[in-house]
């Protein structure tokens, strides 16, 4: 017989009941708890693999065939990033479309910074980086001694962070860091170390460091000065580096103050010849001969054409790529031999000296530098860059390679009035990334193998030094009475931190 309602028993239970319920509730909870954790567990081992091997959906890869390309969708205000092989035109296309059709307002100053948020890639260090800037106290380490790719990434990371730190305490605005002295360089007044570095910071993922500068470029830097410059230098660096921020932050800041310098800069071209002078005063706009010479080098001059191109391209104006195209016909126009071009010329009459140095080192290296890029740039369809650096480079085999004593090194020199001579100025080493990259995009194979040797006889010259530095130049031993295939002479006993 059931108990009645209301009696002892029923009320006992009615207890146990309610016990049993609250154990099955919490019994169900757990298991439903477990069975989530079981599956993220599962879930978490058969992606990771994926995860782990930085694949093209999920970041931007670390790869020379890809490059990182900043879009604004047609049907959305946001901004997306995908990966692309990296053409000339790859970095710049969509911003050139919107730009010819009259889109070239500033982008506010939120949208901006969302902008250099969005395109980072998702690695764990990259974004701890993002989080906490450079540190105040960076322990530089010893590259020799390490051994993972991340530590190494790590260390070059904070070799930047621990110079920016120095460069912003003690130089902060001035163009150099004199680092010793924790004082400042003054070269053109312009800030150049915090121009040069913006692609740096930018890359490296430096958030708020790029975010500094910029608004130090968008409130103090002023090209209207009574100031005589090098075209080279300042369109390398000051044009070069800004329009590098361009391109990848789409900030018009930077592109506003490139053209305001190019259209500066532009009045070195304003010769009888159309060679532009060596110097320019920014604020008169006249270009002119510095102290120590009347002619111009062709580095100098031939080393500016990516810059001005690019400006057209991203402006619509022609005036740019007009300048610097005409002085390569120029020089196209005159005779010499292998497309080896003499170092000095004239921009009164256009012509070479023809006594003049052929080499590729200093005042002569980025010329060719310059040929095989700008066939690059033009996503491969002017062929007479191409033409002309192959040509040169076919010069350079026959005419200027030649092999040291005992260990066979091959060595780059230069010729004087049909003379070879068996000096290498550590600049020459540019040569070994510009083979490569011509053998890279489908040029002679056998330049790579040029370019491995080249490169290993450039380590040889820091290896065999006591301090572990190259010599800004070095003669390779050629008549074997020597044993050391590389001699240095006293006046040449200096590093000047080149960038090759």
């Amino acid at each position: 017989t059931f108990p009645t309602k209301g009696s002892p028993m029923t009320s006992a239970m009615n207890l146990k009941l309610q016990a049993w319920k609250r154990l099955i509730r919490k019994k169900t909870i757990g298991v439903v708890v477990a069975v989530l954790l079981i599956s993220g567990v599962i879930y978490y081992i058969a992606w990771w693999p994926i995860f782990s091997q930085k694949s093209d959906y999920l970041k931007v890869r670390s790869h020379p065939r890809f490059s990182l390309t900043v879009r604004r969708s047609a049907s959305s205000d946001k901004n997306s990033v995908t990966t692309e092989p990296a053409t000339s035109t790859s970095v710049s296309t969509s911003m050139m479309e919107q730009e010819m059709e009259g889109q070239n307002d500033v982008k506010p100053r939120q949208e901006v910074e969302k902008t250099v948020e969005h395109v980072r890639p998702t690695e764990q260090s990259s974004r701890q980086r993002r989080r906490e800037g450079c540190s105040k106290n960076i322990q530089v380490s010893d590259l020799a001694r390490l051994t993972s790719s991340r530590e190494k990434q790590q260390a070059v990371l904070d070799a930047f962070c621990h110079a920016w730190n120095g460069y912003k305490a003690y130089s902060w605005g001035f163009d150099e860091l004199a680092p010793i002295s924790k004082s400042s360089i003054h070269w053109f007044g312009l800030g150049v170390t915090i121009i040069d570095a913006l692609d740096t910071m930018w890359i490296m993922n430096l958030t708020d460091e790029f975010k500094e500068a910029r608004e130090w470029v968008a409130t103090h830097l002023n090209f209207n000065q009574s100031v005589s410059v090098s075209l080279f230098e300042t369109t390398i660096r000051l044009l070069g580096g800004l329009l590098s921020a361009y391109h990848l932050s789409h900030d018009h800041v930077f592109k506003n103050k490139a053209v305001d310098l190019a259209d500066r800069l532009l009045g070195a071209f304003n010769s009888p010849s159309g060679i532009p002078y060596s110097d320019v005063n920014l604020q008169d706009r006249v270009g002119m001969h510095p102290d120590s010479s009347t002619e111009s080098t062709t580095s100098e001059v031939a080393t500016v054409q990516l810059e001005f191109r690019d400006l057209t391209r991203i402006t619509g104006e022609a005036k740019y790529q007009e300048a610097v195209d005409h002085v390569l016909n120029v020089m196209d126009q005159q005779s010499v031999v292998d497309n080896l071009l003499p170092v000095s010329i004239s921009p009164e009459t256009g012509k070479f000296r023809e006594s003049a140095l052929i080499t590729l080192g200093a005042r002569g290296d980025s010329y060719y530098e310059y040929l095989l890029k700008q066939w690059i740039q033009s996503g491969k369809k002017e062929n007479k860059f191409r033409d002309w650096y192959v040509q040169s480079m076919d010069g350079v085999q026959h005419k200027l390679i030649r092999r040291s004593k005992p260990h066979n090194l091959l060595f780059v020199g230069e010729m004087s009035e049909g003379r070879f001579s068996n000096k290498m100025d550590h600049l020459v080493c540019f040569l070994s990334g510009t083979l490569a990259l011509g053998a890279h995009n489908g040029l002679n194979a056998f330049h790579m193998d040029i370019a491995k040797e080249l490169l290993y006889t450039c380590v040889q010259m820091y290896e065999r030094m006591e301090t572990g530095l190259s010599p800004e130049m070095v003669y390779f031993n050629q008549d074997g009475a020597s044993q050391e295939d590389i001699q240095v002479q006293s006046l040449d006993t200096h590093n000047l931190l080149r960038p090759e």
